[in-house]
């Protein structure tokens, strides 16, 4: 995140996209050997060049973001956040330095930041389609994840077992409460949701298209509430 290297990646994906400019340039994870002063005034200087619109960053501190303010206007906040882990500790085995439901959400609404939920679907897990066991093969990186592996998953699984059930209760697909529990605060902003195929691409967008009751998410909440999930 030093200044000479945002400036060359600037315009290497200016060049590839073939534009001239970009809405929203993020930092994707903090750099311990830059000062996040650096990097802030780096960016402001795109900005004024034109060629980025907003800046965003994702797994910061707060105290981190609140250094990236002191530099420029900060319009996201990226960070790890699902129905099942609404305050986790770690992504895979990657320490986080924020508390996404306690700590970041609050912090976004403060300063009128939007959070952009990454893993809202916590890796394919809230699709429902995965099995209690033999779901990766030995190029799947989701193997690494410990969540979603061994005993820990076996919780997570159980939860989502009850969740299945209840979505099927309401007549709606575990996917769409996943994303519409997620649309529903006002914090949020675009839900980073990954897909393999055409259609999930579909239907990740049509979870938009219709709004579920408060009632139904509130279940969905209370649900994982009983579990103790991280």
């Amino acid at each position: 995140m030093s200044r000479a290297s945002i400036f060359k990646e600037i315009d290497d994906s200016l060049m590839r996209l073939k534009t001239d400019y970009i809405d929203l340039y993020q930092v994707h994870w903090p750099d311990p050997n830059t000062p996040v002063s650096e990097t802030a005034a780096a960016l402001a200087e795109l900005k004024a060049q034109g060629k980025i619109r907003h800046v965003g960053v994702s797994n910061y501190s707060l105290e981190m973001t609140r250094d990236m303010m002191a530099g420029t206007e900060v319009a996201t906040f990226q960070g790890l956040y699902n129905l099942l882990e609404q305050n986790p500790e770690h992504y895979h085995t990657i320490p986080l330095q924020y508390r996404a439901r306690d700590e970041a959400l609050p912090f976004c609404q403060e300063h009128d930041i939007k959070y952009l939920p990454y893993s809202p679907l916590m890796q394919g897990l809230l699709t429902g389609t995965l099995g209690r066991a033999g779901n990766w093969d030995e190029n799947d990186d989701r193997r690494n994840n410990p969540k979603l592996n061994g005993e820990a998953f076996e919780t997570y699984f159980n939860c989502v077992e009850e969740l299945k059930a209840l979505a099927a209760q309401a007549g709606v697909s575990l996917t769409h409460l996943a994303i519409q529990w997620l649309v529903a605060q006002d914090e949020i902003g675009p839900v980073i949701a990954g897909a393999h195929t055409v259609e999930q691409v579909r239907d990740n967008a049509a979870s938009v298209q219709t709004s579920f009751s408060t009632e139904l998410l509130s279940r969905a909440e209370a649900i994982v509430a009983r579990w103790h999930l991280q």
